[in-house]
């Protein structure tokens, strides 16, 4: 349990590193761009996020269930050969989507074409830190953060100062995920992760349909729950423009600061270690119960400032501008405490192969937020739209949270 604390606190040191960096940027950043541009690059950014997670067909999640050296490496072969194919796919049909889009977004073909970039660049950065984690090489994945975000930040202000134009803030994603890709690439060969040599296309293929769970049950559930995430950005920009869609993504940029600050660093080791007491004991109950408690504790503070403070907070630090993004961080808050604290732990349900109650939930899950972000619509009100999605947000991840722990228990479903 000491190792296990330790190595949250290592992807959790990089972690805090590289969101104090954004979180320092973004002041400036606002006062460079607009809500309005900050919407449209998220509105793009989001439909890329969005496809990145069929991006290696889930398979980077099956690189941990394996304990021979060479299926994992094919396993992470098979996860890269699945999104170059799926690249090339995505390329064929930027674009008749672009002319489609453009009867309802008027945008020109250069920012269609980021779409497969950013694909295919998180990808690979994907598979890439699923082999680290399954070494369990969490420094190099902590350090590779704080070097992305640094990167990150740095074009994001000097092509914003240059420029002005909100492209360049994709552009931006773009460069600093090609740059720290290289990195973990050399990384992983220095440390042998992989070996082209040892590349079987018969075992990939063996090893392709053993774990055809995860294609089939994993990814469909995962792009149905990125979907649900992602989905406010691209409904407000269509049904109240740009400018309220650009306010919800810094929300969702500030707001999601303490959640990947320990959740997402929480998650990874969580599964590395989850999958070990599961097949050890057939259980995870009490690794669960200790890291929901450490979660739900942490989120206390730092939410409730948010509740009681947080559109004096939001004009204080972006500016006039973003007053109104204050007011719907306080709407948010109770969903972001239940996926900061549950959404971690959900990966219970894959090492006890309930991924078909993962898929459904994830389904209902985006049908409910999407129809109380329509309701908002409905009634002509922006607010209601992102209240509406919080809390019935935050009703479906009860239901998440006492499915994961059966499934920590061992219970048959």
């Amino acid at each position: 349990m000491i190792n296990y604390y330790k190595n949250i606190l290592t992807l959790s040191g990089g972690t805090l590193v590289s969101q104090i960096i954004l979180i320092l940027s973004v002041p400036f950043i606002t006062r460079i761009f607009s809500p309005s541009d900050l919407g449209v690059a998220a509105f793009f950014i989001a439909i890329a996020n969005i496809l990145s997670v069929i991006s290696t067909g889930k398979y980077d999640l099956a690189i941990f269930l394996p304990k021979n050296k060479i299926w994992v490496e094919n396993l992470f072969f098979a996860s890269i050969f699945i999104n170059i194919i799926l690249l090339i796919v995505i390329i064929l049909v930027i674009i008749p989507v672009n002319i489609f889009l453009n009867f309802y977004f008027n945008y020109s073909l250069i920012w269609y074409c980021t779409i497969p970039c950013l694909f295919f660049l998180n990808g690979i950065n994907t598979s890439l830190n699923a082999l680290l984690n399954k070494k369990q090489l969490y420094s190099y994945i902590s350090i590779s953060r704080i070097i992305r975000d640094i990167l990150l930040t740095f074009f994001t202000i000097f092509f914003g100062l240059l420029f002005s134009n909100p492209i360049f803030i994709i552009l931006s994603h773009i460069l600093s995920l090609s740059i720290i890709n290289f990195l973990l690439i050399y990384i992983s060969s220095k440390k042998n992760l992989f070996n082209f040599s040892k590349i079987n296309f018969n075992r990939i293929i063996v090893l392709v349909k053993k774990y055809s769970d995860f294609p089939f049950l994993s990814m469909p559930s995962a792009f149905i729950n990125i979907l649900s995430s992602q989905a406010p950005i691209i409904m407000l920009s269509a049904y109240f423009g740009t400018s309220i869609a650009g306010m919800y993504s810094l929300v969702n940029r500030f707001m999601g600061a303490p959640s990947k600050l320990i959740s997402s660093s929480t998650s990874e080791v969580f599964r590395q270690k989850a999958t070990d007491e599961y097949n050890k004991n057939q259980n995870c109950k009490v690794l669960y119960l200790k890291t929901l408690k450490s979660l739900f504790i942490l989120s206390l503070i730092p939410f409730f400032i948010i509740i009681i403070f947080g559109p004096q907070l939001f004009l204080f630090i972006f500016g006039e501008d973003w007053l109104q993004a204050g007011y719907y961080a306080r709407y948010l808050s109770l969903f972001f405490i239940f996926q900061f604290c549950i959404s971690p732990l959900g990966f219970t349900l894959i090492i006890s192969k309930r991924q078909k109650y993962n898929f459904y939930w994830q389904l209902i899950l985006l049908v409910l937020t999407n129809l109380g972000l329509f309701i908002g619509y409905y009634l002509g009100s922006p607010d209601f739209s992102i209240i509406c999605f919080s809390c019935l947000y935050s009703i479906m991840y009860l239901f998440y949270f006492k499915e994961s722990y059966n499934a920590a228990k061992g219970m048959a479903s």
